[in-house]
């Protein structure tokens, strides 16, 4: 049954909604493959190049008019992977020059990809031009997202979670001002992480607590390290056990012992001013969703419970008109 909400006298399904933020969230994750395996496919300076001239022609002349956003006070990262349309991203990540890595770090295949993109592309656009959804609209668009969570997982699991561990640093180093750092790698990543623990007492016990990081000084401290590394990561859980409360993720193919002492250098430098007590979701919508920070949970999503649950036998079968979608 649909859900309906009046709006000063507007009828407006909540199903618009939920559709609305489960895209944005796989579009997201989207660009973050994409821009990825672009980053471990080339170098430093040869990956922009390597997007077809009629689509990066496109791209940067879209980047040049986010000047007029500034006061707007909105996420405004020139990035021009997030320039894309969502047709141009289905383009560029079914390139032929970067297939196999899309293909190793996801599990996608590329014709299957290029239809799921194709119908999320239409129910993103009914959404997008204020066009009312349903119940059964919602559980197709369910349907599709399983396939990409899938991919989306396995993508995380080789980012975050180090699978297929290549090697792992045999110390842990401590810094000046306390707390560690740890260095790994995978077979495309380079990954130095930030653990910092803040000890109080209750009673006769000693417990610890991880901080929030501020994410605008995060962004501002790597800001000249933004052609080297992918990406700065960022444990959504506060006071959970995983170890690392933030780092940054590089190519392994061009991440070098200079690069790495950069980057414990800026960490190091950033201890009198990157802690913040304030929650992540207190701090500025502009700076936490910039595309260069990659929030992530402490544990491998392996069940994707992203997807609103719907009972299996509730998926549409539709005629020979609607294709058929994926199952758990």
């Amino acid at each position: 049954m649909d859900t309906i909400e009046f709006l000063r006298d507007i009828p407006y399904s909540e199903s618009n909604s939920e559709i609305y933020k489960n895209i944005y969230r796989v579009e997201q994750w989207l660009r973050r493959i994409t821009y990825t395996s672009l980053r471990i496919s080339y170098s430093i300076d040869d990956w922009i190049d390597s997007i077809p001239s009629e689509i990066l022609n496109e791209l940067k002349k879209r980047r040049g008019s986010l000047r007029g956003r500034i006061l707007l006070d909105c996420e405004n990262n020139q990035n021009i992977i997030w320039l894309s349309t969502i047709d141009e991203l289905s383009r560029l990540m079914t390139m032929d020059s970067i297939w196999l890595t899309i293909k190793s770090l996801t599990g996608f295949t590329k014709d299957e990809l290029r239809e799921k993109i194709n119908l999320l592309r239409e129910i993103r656009n009914i959404v997008n031009h204020n066009r009312a959804t349903t119940y059964e609209t919602l559980n197709i668009c369910n349907g599709i997202l399983r396939y990409f969570d899938k991919g989306i997982n396995k993508f995380k699991n080789k980012v975050f979670y180090n699978e297929k561990l290549i090697n792992d640093a045999p110390d842990i180093y401590t810094l000046p001002a306390g707390g560690e750092y740890f260095y790994s790698e995978t077979e495309h990543f380079v990954l130095i992480e930030r653990c910092q623990m803040l000890d109080y007492h209750i009673g006769d016990g000693v417990f610890h607590e991880f901080p929030c990081v501020n994410i605008a000084e995060l962004l501002e401290i790597f800001k000249e390290m933004g052609n080297v590394i992918i990406a700065i990561t960022v444990c959504e859980e506060e006071g959970s056990n995983y170890d690392a409360a933030y780092g940054v993720i590089c190519p392994r193919n061009y991440c070098n012992v200079k690069h790495y002492d950069n980057i414990v250098d800026i960490m190091n430098n950033a201890e009198s001013h990157i802690w913040d007590q304030k929650n992540y979701l207190t701090q500025s919508a502009k700076h936490l969703c910039d595309p260069k920070i990659w929030f992530h949970a402490s544990n491998p999503d392996t069940d994707d419970k992203n997807v609103s649950e719907i009972p299996e036998q509730e998926i549409i079968q539709g005629d020979s008109n609607i294709i058929s979608f994926p199952r758990k």
